[in-house]
């Protein structure tokens, strides 16, 4: 589960920036790409969905992670995350979604196989992956779900086919 956790306001401060993960080797690429920061990178091996990752966060950003939980985790996590925030922090969501429509869902994932295969990757391999480990839901079930956390000026930022980039904002004091 990659997770990132912004736990400094950025303007005007040393920010330090944390990497939450389920696998040492995730978090062993993050350590890499990000050594420039020296002692301003943390890392952490956890479940954002079960345990607890800390709180008064400005930004938390989740990059292909949700997907992985099921709803009631996702639920969960999202209610985790609402928490950790300071009043005024921005949730950012990076993810694999599913259309509502099933023509649509099926469209997608052709032309995602597709992609993967031109790319010199099994693209049937990585679907039958992808069904057996991955729970993806709609842009809107997520929206909706956000607002019932508690979270406010939640929206779409950006989607391809089935990704998608989402906001949300918790409410200032």
């Amino acid at each position: 589960m990659n997770v990132v956790l912004c736990m400094e306001r950025l303007p005007g401060s040393v920010s330090k920036t944390r990497a939450f993960d389920l696998t040492e080797e995730m978090l062993d690429a993050a350590r890499e790409r990000c050594q420039s920061f020296g002692a301003r990178f943390l890392t952490e091996e956890g479940d954002v969905s079960t345990d607890d990752f800390g709180c008064s966060y400005d930004v938390i950003m989740a990059g292909l992670s949700l997907h992985h939980l099921e709803d009631e985790q996702r639920r969960q996590a999202f209610g985790q995350i609402f928490a950790a925030l300071r009043p005024g922090g921005v949730l950012l969501v990076r993810d694999v979604i599913a259309d509502d429509d099933s023509y649509i869902a099926e469209w997608h994932y052709r032309l995602w196989r597709a992609f993967m295969s031109a790319n010199g990757e099994d693209g049937e391999f990585w679907f039958r992956k992808h069904l057996q480990k991955d729970h993806p839901i709609s842009v809107r079930r997520q929206l909706r779900w956000l607002r019932d956390t508690g979270f406010e000026h939640v929206a779409c930022h950006w989607r391809y086919l089935n990704f998608a980039v989402l906001g949300a904002h918790k409410t200032p004091t």
